[in-house]
């Protein structure tokens, strides 16, 4: 319980119920300020690992840090791996939530226990087989040096316990999320990011061995695991109770049908490094790296804009607020845009000036396939909070089918335009999946929102495309300064300038302003 008077570490208001989110737009408030620490916290991210990532390649060399880079392609958050979790992340999310919006809060907490035991078991397991078939395979498949053999399967011993980990910390995610508490998920999920990219750089530059690098990885995400615990315990309160077996069939059921849309999602995020790595060896895969971190960093404002999407749609549809789903669409959608726009324009019109001045001249090339990659953010921006709306409220089916098609396209198209156009033919094939995968999808939320195309387009996207255009031009007005770091700077800075007075005069109503505010005081009104 909150005492009066200032706490050494503040980590807001605890839980709420449905009546306190209910009262004076209690949940509005809520959406919004997760949303925004969602976003800060993601660009927070985002910075440290820019940071981290020059430091490392130079400290371990390029091979070996295109190994290290295939390695985490396996990763059980964004990686290969994260299918293991068989979509029970948004799933138990999905339960929680629900059960939770109708105050059952005995049943909201033992499917909370359900969801972490399923995820730690899970974990071991997942572990377990990497540790085994991930020694004895990965080498030859990555086409590893054999100097550096040793020191691949010793990082692959390291990275078995890390996914054990991160499996474990997802279940503790997924509980703090379905009760709405996204603000702290994504919060422990900035603090594992960070102190990752310390222990690694320091291991880089002192060290500078590829062993270093993932021990100091596994041990930095052990730590932010031991974090996560203490602060879901103490805000979101996981009380003893049995596991229930009939909330694993449900979670299952339809964790499994998310699971397959997540496996098209973990495809189109590393088919590109590997496609690469297996035709033209690990070197070049520093180059698509580099292009991939940029536009993760992008990607990271879209995620995380529309990421409290995935626990308030559940939250209403099992309220059957039909009018309060649909604005959360369209109002969701033009904010998630809206914010995501900008970026997308820096990193596509600066990426020449971004590439170098960040990696340095040697790594210039990479600045061609950054444009081609944020491209495919940019087609994604519009559908990607109906995609959640959709799957948090039980219609994944019209996702699915969606993306199955779009992957087939992008690994078809990259398998081939890889030989034609090089490097660039896998994000070439990304805009291809995107087109594809665009038609389908579209129908989908429409028909799911219950909102026409002429009022989805109206009201969720136009607004946002005068400031789009306005910060494209201020970024291109860096280009007039010839030095990277110059151009960089002031094109970011002009871009957000006219951005920002755009968006403010032009793309938000009154309403959005009041809401944005709200969610500014939301912990004062707490």
């Amino acid at each position: 319980m909150n005492g009066p008077g200032p706490k050494p570490l503040d980590l807001g208001p605890p839980t709420m119920g449905p009546a306190d989110l209910d009262a004076a737009g209690g949940l509005r408030r809520r959406v919004l300020h997760n949303a925004a620490t969602t976003v800060a916290g993601n660009a927070w991210a985002v910075i440290v690992g820019a940071i981290s990532l020059p430091l490392v390649l130079r400290g371990i060399g390029a091979e070996a840090f295109g190994l290290w880079v295939l390695v985490q392609t396996f990763s059980a958050l964004t990686g290969w791996l994260s299918l293991g979790d068989l979509g029970l992340r948004i799933a138990s999310v999905r339960a929680i939530a629900g059960r939770a919006a109708t105050g059952d809060r005995a049943a909201a907490n033992r499917a909370a226990v359900t969801a972490q035991l399923l995820f730690a078991t899970i974990g071991i397991v997942i572990a377990a087989a990497m540790l085994t078939a991930g020694r004895a395979w990965l080498p030859a498949a990555f086409r590893a040096p054999a100097e550096l053999t040793p020191h691949l399967r010793f990082a692959i011993a390291c990275f078995a316990l890390q996914v054990a980990i991160e499996f474990t910390m997802a279940g503790t995610q997924a509980r703090l999320e379905g009760s709405q508490r996204v603000d702290l998920a994504r919060a422990m999920h900035a603090v594992r990011q960070t102190l990752i990219a310390i222990a690694t750089t320091i291991a880089a530059v002192q060290v500078g061995t590829l062993r270093s690098v993932a021990f100091a990885s596994a041990a930095a995400s052990s730590l932010a695991f031991v974090v996560t615990l203490v602060v879901a315990q103490r805000r979101v309160p996981l009380e003893r109770a049995a596991p229930s077996w009939s909330d694993a069939r449900d979670q299952f059921r339809y964790g499994l049908q998310v699971g397959m849309v997540n496996a098209t999602g973990v495809l189109h995020r590393t088919m590109d490094r590997l496609i690469v790595g297996v035709t033209f060896g690990p070197a070049p895969v520093a180059l698509v790296e580099i292009a991939t971190q940029i536009q993760n960093g992008v990607q990271s404002i879209l995620t995380a804009s529309a990421y409290t999407t995935t626990a308030t749609a559940p939250w209403l549809h099992a309220r059957s607020e039909g009018d309060r789903l649909r604005g959360l669409l369209v109002r969701g959608t033009k904010l998630s845009i809206l914010v995501t726009l900008p970026a997308a324009a820096v990193a596509i019109v600066l990426a020449a000036p971004l590439v170098r001045a960040w990696m340095g001249p040697d790594h210039a090339s990479a600045a061609g396939l950054t444009a081609v990659a944020t491209i495919a953010v940019v087609m994604a921006a519009p559908l990607q909070v109906g995609s959640l709306v959709l799957q948090g409220v039980g219609h994944v089916g019209v996702v699915l089918r969606a993306a199955i098609a779009a992957v087939v396209v992008n690994l078809l198209a990259s398998l081939a335009l890889v030989h034609v156009t090089g490097v660039v033919g896998v994000f070439q094939a990304t805009l291809l999946g995107s087109l594809v995968l665009a038609v389908p999808l579209t129908r989908g939320v429409l028909r799911v929102g219950e909102v026409s195309g002429h009022e989805f387009w109206r009201r969720a996207v136009a607004p946002t495309l005068l400031p789009a255009v306005a910060a494209t031009f201020g970024a291109a007005g860096g280009l007039l300064v010839g030095r990277a770091w110059p151009s960089l700077l002031l094109g970011t800075v002009l871009a957000g300038v006219a951005w920002a007075a755009t968006s403010w005069r032009c793309a938000l109503d009154d309403d959005d302003r009041l809401h944005l505010r709200e969610a500014i005081s939301v912990r004062r009104n707490g």
